[in-house]
C-alpha cells in the first residue's frame, strides 16, 4: 500500500497536481519507513490546540465537489480545549465501514483512508468515534489536516481505547512539564 501512495505522490509532483501532500518531513527522517517518531507524534499532541473524543453525528452537503459534506461530531470528551466547546464540524465524507488504524499504539501513520490521494484522513463513519487532534484551518474552524499522514482523526472503540488513553497521558505528561512538575 505504501508503495502505491509513493508512486502516486511521485506521479503527482511530476504533472503538478493539486492536492497531493508532500512527505519530505517523513522521506528525512533515517529508518522511519515514511513513518513519523514517536517522540514527533508527542510534540504533535504538545501542538494541537484541541483534542477531543467525538462521534459523527450527521452530515450536511456542500457546495463545492470535494469534500462533499460538512460533519458533525459531538463532544464526548474534552482532553485539551475550550469547556464550552460541544460540536466540531469537519469537511469529509461518509462511509458505511469501520476504518480503524492497524498499527500499534502510539500510531506513528494515519489510518487507511488518509494513505491515499492527499494523504489526511477524511473518511468518516456517523455513529462512529473519532480522537480529533484539532489546529486553526484556512476553510474550518478547526482542521485535523495540518501534517500528512500523521494521525490527527483516528477512528477509536471509546474512552478506553489504547490510543485515547495513549493521547490522554501524552497531554497530562505536557500539562504536568508546562506547570513545573
Amino acid at each position: 500500500m505504501l508503495v502505491l501512495v509513493l508512486a502516486v505522490l511521485a506521479r503527482g509532483a511530476e504533472v503538478g497536481a493539486v492536492g497531493v501532500c508532500s512527505v519530505v518531513e517523513l522521506r528525512a527522517s533515517p529508518g522511519s519507513g515514511y513513518r513519523y517518531s514517536v517522540e514527533r507524534i508527542r510534540q504533535f499532541v504538545d501542538s494541537a490546540l484541541v483534542i477531543v473524543r467525538a462521534q459523527a453525528v450527521s452530515a450536511a452537503p456542500v457546495t463545492s465537489s470535494w469534500p462533499p459534506a460538512r460533519i458533525r461530531f459531538e463532544v464526548l470528551e474534552r482532553i485539551r480545549g475550550p469547556d464550552s466547546l460541544r460540536v466540531v464540524e469537519l469537511l469529509g465524507s461518509t462511509v458505511p465501514h469501520d476504518d480503524f488504524n492497524t498499527l500499534e499504539v502510539p500510531y506513528t501513520m494515519v489510518r487507511p483512508a488518509g494513505q491515499r490521494g492527499d494523504c489526511h484522513a477524511r473518511d468518516y463513519r456517523l455513529g462512529a468515534e473519532y480522537l480529533l487532534l484539532l489546529q486553526p484551518g484556512a476553510s474550518e474552524t478547526l482542521t485535523p489536516h495540518w501534517k500528512p499522514l500523521a494521525p490527527f482523526n483516528e477512528q477509536v472503540r471509546g474512552a478506553t481505547d489504547p490510543w485515547v488513553a495513549w493521547v490522554r497521558q501524552a497531554a497530562v505528561s505536557r500539562a504536568e512539564r508546562g506547570s513545573g512538575a
